[in-house]
């Protein structure tokens, strides 16, 4: 029996604003609604979703922890060993895929989710991501279409599959994303990448969800990974003082 997929999406303060965004986009994209869990970070907002967003478009709202990376770290435990768990943050509408030198809509989303996990399978590998921008250009100028050495796997969209290991526990909100991807090479020796595929920009801040974009938590971020992983960080700044980092993979693997 093929191994299916659940979509666990961390949510906070969307409740208005979710079924018109990643929900519909999963709807859309012909993605099962049983197979979406909604994680929250307390029992006062479960109440505002349950109040505010369709019971058709979900199957469970589940009380996690607060906290973006703590609620990662949650999720990644809360199903069982060998799930395979999609991540999708709330504001994800969109997927795109590099055709003949332009981005196509991926229409069907449950089918390219399902790719994904056979890619993994395939490889040996536990978590897969999808390219930074939406920069045609920067797409095109990738060496390889799939690759599975040290990139950074943006947060608002990944899957991986579910176990038990406290060494891909992640501890910094600022770059959460940045953090599990080292985190996962370190322990496996690859991570995958669909170079060829983005999503809609989803980490512009708003009002709501699980981070806002300051100079300090960013700063103490790029400095916990820089500490935690001097030999595969590069640190930088930007000219309006935003720390940020880049990846070099040139260390051998910790393999479990």
């Amino acid at each position: 029996m093929e191994q299916s997929y659940i979509v666990a999406i961390p949510s906070y303060e969307r409740y208005k604003s979710i079924s018109k965004r990643v929900l519909l986009f999963l709807q859309e994209g012909q993605v099962d609604k049983r197979r979406i869990f909604i994680f929250v970070s307390d029992a006062s907002q479960a109440e505002l979703y349950k109040e505010h967003v369709p019971r058709e478009l979900f199957n469970e709202i589940v009380v996690g922890v607060k906290g973006i990376a703590n609620q990662r770290n949650f999720i990644r435990n809360y199903f069982t060993v060998g799930q395979y768990v999609v991540s999708l943050d709330d504001d994800v509408t969109r997927l795109k895929r590099l055709v003949d030198g332009k981005l196509q809509r991926i229409n069907n989303v449950d089918d390219f989710f399902t790719q994904a996990f056979k890619t993994l399978e395939q490889t040996g590998l536990y978590i897969w991501g999808i390219f930074s921008t939406n920069s045609t250009m920067h797409m095109k100028g990738q060496k390889e279409e799939i690759s599975t050495s040290l990139k950074f796997l943006v947060g608002y969209c990944h899957g991986y599959i579910a176990r038990r290991d406290e060494r891909l526990d992640l501890h910094t909100d600022q770059k959460d994303d940045y953090e599990q991807s080292l985190r996962y090479w370190k322990l496996d020796g690859g991570v995958v990448r669909f170079n060829h595929v983005c999503a809609n920009d989803a980490s512009a801040p708003r009002k709501g969800g699980l981070g806002k974009d300051r100079l300090k938590m960013n700063e103490d971020g790029s400095a916990y990974l820089k500490k935690t992983f001097p030999d595969n960080v590069i640190e930088w700044v930007r000219p309006d003082g935003r720390h940020e980092i880049r990846l070099r993979e040139n260390l051998p693997h910790m393999h479990a």
